[in-house]
């Protein structure tokens, strides 16, 4: 399937069924019904355990999220450092931020959590209401929106990794503590025993990146635990999990070794698994490296998972460019791999740092934690809500595409890139959104919106140019067959009037056989037109869809009446051709389908 969308706005939640259970069959994750599910989404990590780096909170002086707390309590006492932390969670997590992430396209989501938002080092084995609050929270706002989540526990009672992003860092007392082992088992028992009938989770993650003395940290408490230690401790959570009726999906990762440590699940009796890996280079940002990066990946992991007979997950990545997103989607959804990156949202100023979220603060607020008065931590610990972040526009495009493919994907297709210019082949914004072509008109962006002057009652189109086909520079890819989505948006746009006196104009979408050079209408190829008229005076739009013909100028009108409705400022059109049919939707309500008549070959922007 491909689909253009334009004129697209922030639309209301609209409340989806809950997704259905999730098990595992083989290689693949499958749905009660055995339909492949194909887990594609991102991380909502700093939300529950805050790494300060994606925060912005000023981390020179605290390392960790246990040094946030302890800072605050020691400054403003418990009730306080509690009140403070909670203006921030309830800030930096929203229903808008669920809506925004639906609108995406993705089906999943992966929560990292930090055991102390559920269980206090003075209070053991009980569990905290407002913890269970904020995971019911995501499970409720993602239920209403048939997205999945996975629980992740990212930092575990006495620290399963040296690192930072456990909670507290050169700490990882897990492996050398039982006391701790048997808060982490009980833990999940009681995790397991809340939401073993809840369809939305997907499944647990047991122990985000257990690796113990993370590179070998001087300042670490213990060691790396062995295999066994791993392999034992991922064996009494499962036993404690399953003895409560839960039979979600388990999610495993390796140490900083060899992945063909992870057993056969058959051999330790496990049921319902799938083996987790992260995917960094923090040394190399370029687009190469990270190609052959990904390429090692499908070179080792394929035979491990054929061998293991089970399907694998992308936990955690970050290719650093716009194309080493594509490249590195690309290659997951062509191998059938599920993933979540990392992040939903980040700190950053910089390219490619602002590339670490779908969202990047853009006004950073920088609580200074060890210096700030308590009303100025306040304010700025209330400023991460959507409002205070800016999207990444040109990666989420991607995400988009990438999200909604076919679980099962062909390796040939054409690549394209979204373009924004003006008709002497400049382009104003520098966003690379949209290719515009006016016919005697004039046309001009201001703040994201487009603004178009026609000739006498002249047109202009919006099309998407095949303007490479290196791999290497492609944004977005049309595959042979049914399928593939493909959305182009834009954020508003407004007629002026013109010469004439008309406030009469069209916008063009169409998708071609053939590609189109210079005429966005052309009479030698084949293909489907959507053609948006909008009447000011009259404040209405119709749109006609044409089937085209070689040869055959106009094309056959296929929606004869065409549907007509009244214009909003900031509603959506969606223009979907399939393999068979094509149709038409405003404001996420479809108001025309039909057959197309062509048949389904490869089609190209036009």
């Amino acid at each position: 399937m491909t689909t253009f969308t334009f004129l697209a706005a922030t639309a209301s939640a609209i409340l989806l069924a809950a997704p259905p259970p999730l098990h595992t069959d083989g290689t693949r994750i499958v749905d009660d019904a055995g339909r492949t599910v194909v887990l594609r989404g991102t991380n909502l990590g700093g939300w529950l355990l805050n790494e300060l780096w994606l925060t912005g909170f000023r981390p020179w002086e605290v390392e960790d999220d246990a040094g946030v707390r302890e800072r605050l309590r020691v400054r403003f006492g418990r009730s306080a450092a509690e009140e403070l932390l909670t203006l921030f969670r309830d800030s930096y997590l929203t229903e808008t931020d669920f809506d925004l992430l639906r609108d995406m396209g993705i089906n999943c989501v992966r929560l990292p959590f930090y055991y102390r938002i559920l269980e206090d080092d003075e209070n053991p084995y009980v569990y905290r209401p407002d913890g269970w609050k904020r995971l019911d929270f995501v499970i409720d706002a993602c239920r209403e929106r048939g997205l999945y989540v996975i629980l992740d526990l990212h930092g575990a009672p006495g620290g399963q990794s040296s690192s930072h992003t456990a909670g507290e860092a050169h700490r990882n007392e897990l492996w050398v503590n039982e006391e701790y082992r048997n808060r982490t088992v009980e833990l999940w028992r009681a995790v397991a025993s809340r939401y073993r009938t809840e369809s939305t989770v997907a499944g647990y993650d047991f122990l985000n990146e257990p690796w113990g003395n993370y590179e070998n940290d001087p300042r670490a408490v213990s060691g790396h635990p062995t295999r066994n230690e791993l392999l034992d401790l991922y064996g009494r959570i499962y036993d404690a999990v399953r003895a409560v009726g839960d039979r979600h999906i388990i999610f495993l990762e390796n140490r900083l070794t060899d992945h063909w440590e992870l057993p056969k699940p058959s051999s330790r009796g496990w049921e319902n698994i799938v083996y987790q890996f992260h995917v960094y280079d923090f040394q190399h940002h370029d687009f190469e490296t990270h190609r052959e990066l990904v390429d090692s990946l499908k070179r080792r992991y394929g035979p491990f998972q054929r061998d293991r007979r089970v399907p694998l997950y992308l936990g955690e990545f970050f290719p650093w460019t716009l194309e080493g997103f594509d490249y590195y989607f690309r290659r997951f959804n062509a191998d059938g791999w599920s993933w979540t990156t990392w992040n939903y949202k980040c700190w950053s100023r910089s390219v490619p740092d602002r590339y670490w979220g779908f969202l990047f603060h853009h006004e950073a607020p920088e609580p200074d934690i060890v210096r700030d008065s308590r009303a100025t931590l306040e304010t700025r610990l209330s400023a991460y809500g959507p409002s205070d972040y800016e999207i990444n526009r040109d990666l989420v495009a991607i995400v988009e595409h990438h999200a909604s493919a076919p679980s099962e994907i062909k390796d040939k297709c054409d690549f394209y890139r979204n373009t924004f210019s003006l008709p002497d082949g400049s382009d104003p914004t520098g966003d690379g959104k949209l290719r515009l072509y006016t016919d005697g008109g004039t046309a001009r962006t201001e703040g994201g919106k487009l603004s178009l002057t026609p000739a006498d009652r002249d047109w202009a189109a919006v099309a998407l140019k095949p303007l490479s086909r290196r791999e290497s520079e492609a944004r977005f890819r049309v595959e042979d067959g049914p399928g593939i989505r493909l959305s182009v948006d834009l954020e508003g746009f407004e007629i002026r009037r013109s010469s004439a006196g008309d406030y009469e104009a069209e916008l063009k979408l169409g998708l071609f056989r053939e590609p189109v050079n210079g005429d966005p209408y052309p009479a030698d190829t084949e293909g489907i037109m959507s053609v948006v008229n909008y009447d000011r005076e009259r404040n209405r739009v119709k749109v006609r869809v044409h089937a085209k013909r070689r040869s055959n100028e106009n094309g056959i009108l296929l929606n004869d009446p065409a549907p007509e409705v009244a214009f909003r400022p900031g509603a959506t059109w969606r223009f979907t051709v399939e393999a068979e049919t094509c149709s038409v939707s405003y404001d996420g309500k479809e108001i025309w389908r039909g057959p197309h008549g062509l048949a389904p070959l490869s089609w190209r922007g036009g």
